[in-house]
This record gives structure tokens, C-alpha cells and sequence, in this order.
């Protein structure tokens, strides 16, 4: 059960926290109902520490993700000939943007 949990319940809950961005998903404001969040998915506080390691990484990956579009859009110039959007474009398919609601990560 601990596996299934570290596995699997548990990234889910930060994916789905991630997916929403906030707006489907009501966000704790503070520990007590950080608290029935978690519980309302069979997880318990000690896994707090795992929470915030999911929610560090997937940050970390927005800012990479963001960094690379930054990067890209950069190298198109303005009188390259290149149309800036037919660039931009694809970048967003291939990484799309979410990020951690702010609240969540400080709440871990």
C-alpha cells in the first residue's frame, strides 16, 4: 500500500493540483485543509515531505519549459524572414505550460 501510494496516489494528487492551476481543484489556504485534502485521498501527513519533492520538481520543470520558450522565441529575429509565430507554435506542443499554484508549494 505504501508503494501504491508513493507510486502512484500521490504524484497524481500533484498532477491533478498542477492540471487545474487552481480553478477546478478548490487549493488549501491552510494546513487544516491541506489536511482534508490529502486524507480525502487515503494519504497521510507523513507523506508531506513527498508532496513537496513532487511539487519542487514540477516547478523546476515549468522553469525549464519556460526558459526553452523564452530561448526559442529569442532566436527568431525580426528582419530574419521568419515568421516569429510559425516557431513559437510548436514549442507550445511540445511542452505544454502549467504551473504549481504558488499557495500549494508554500502550504508544503
Amino acid at each position: 500500500l505504501a508503494r501504491h501510494l508513493w507510486d502512484a496516489v500521490i504524484p497524481n494528487l500533484t498532477k491533478e493540483i498542477r492540471a487545474s492551476g487552481g480553478n477546478e481543484l478548490q487549493l488549501p489556504a491552510d494546513g487544516r485543509s491541506l489536511t482534508e485534502l490529502i486524507h480525502q485521498r487515503g494519504i497521510n501527513c507523513r507523506y508531506l515531505g513527498r508532496l513537496a519533492e513532487l511539487a519542487r520538481k514540477e516547478e523546476l520543470e515549468d522553469v525549464i519549459a519556460f526558459e526553452r520558450a523564452i530561448a526559442e522565441a529569442a532566436s527568431v529575429s525580426p528582419g530574419s524572414g521568419t515568421d516569429g509565430a510559425d516557431k513559437a507554435a510548436p514549442a507550445k506542443k511540445r511542452a505544454p505550460r502549467f504551473r504549481m499554484p504558488i499557495c500549494w508549494l508554500e502550504l508544503l
